[in-house]
């Protein structure tokens, strides 16, 4: 509910709002000069509906008006059971861009298009916007404490992430704690508001890693555990490879508790801004 609030209250002059790949049977492709898929994971197809490929390729549209922006498989391959697929709808794409270099590197092997690398939007837009919708959580905070979001299995990870917080005295905030009907009531201010106040971020999440970046947090990325997403991480390494940040990776060696360097980082950053809205910007005004 939080959640939906959010969304609502961010995203503005909605037309039409679809679910379930289900497109509408009054809908108007000449009302629209483009459309644009992205950026999450949307050519990794998670349902066993025959027509979610379909609907994120933007397969509605005439060929023409098809773009992806800042697009993920979150795989390393082609599934043999859908790589004819994805060779048609990938041709038939008008522009492609990617925000991970094997993105890239899949759709040229498979189709031998040039695939531009871009930011996720939600680095494109910048700290000010987040800042702006910024909201302190209702609940009662520690003085001094860790933010925890891991999406795959926790294991040995949480662990080690108590022995830190332990020794540097620091309660932890478990963004994924179940039991914490708290946690769960946070709205999309909230949440960023968290990040931004945390003294350490640990995290296996490409958007609290973006989160983290932005508002210059020391934090620890892992590598996520769980079947099915042991080949998502290329997304985040090409994230801290472009932001000379890729010494956050947890290595067996242990936790730093030293803060961060972040000189140079907001530098590489604009140059990539710039690099990607200038891509979609020409990309939009040639459609």
């Amino acid at each position: 509910h939080s959640l939906r609030k959010s969304c609502d209250k961010l995203i503005q002059n909605q037309s039409k709002l679809v679910y379930n790949f289900n497109i509408p049977s009054d809908f108007d492709e000449t009302e629209y000069a483009a459309a644009i898929v992205g950026s999450d994971q949307v050519w990794h197809k998670w349902t066993p509906l025959d027509n979610e490929l379909y609907y994120y390729y933007l397969q509605f549209m005439p060929a023409y008006k098809r773009i992806s922006y800042a697009a993920s498989f979150g795989f390393d391959s082609f599934p043999n059971s859908d790589r004819e697929i994805h060779a048609k709808y990938l041709k038939e794409m008008r522009a492609i861009s990617c925000r991970e270099k094997t993105g890239c590197q899949l759709v040229k092997d498979l189709v031998n298009i040039d695939a531009e690398l871009v930011l996720d939007p939600t680095l494109c837009v910048g700290r000010d916007y987040w800042s702006s919708i910024e909201e302190r959580p209702f609940f009662t905070l520690p003085k001094r404490y860790v933010v925890v979001m891991l999406l795959g299995k926790k294991d040995e990870h949480y662990a080690t992430i108590q022995q830190f917080a332990m020794k540097n005295k620091l309660k932890i905030i478990d963004i994924m704690d179940e039991k914490n009907y708290d946690i769960w009531k946070l709205t999309i201010g909230s949440f960023i508001w968290l990040i931004h106040n945390a003294e350490f971020v640990f995290t296996d999440s490409f958007h609290c890693t973006v989160f983290s970046i932005l508002y210059e947090r020391t934090f620890t990325v892992f590598q996520r555990r769980g079947d099915g997403f042991e080949k998502m991480f290329d997304r985040i390494s090409t994230l801290l490879e472009l932001c000379g940040l890729s010494q956050c990776v947890y290595h067996e060696d242990g936790i730093s508790n030293v803060p961060l360097d972040f000189s140079g980082v907001n530098d590489s950053l604009s140059l990539m801004v710039t690099k990607s809205l200038t891509w979609l910007h020409k990309t939009l005004c040639d459609s």
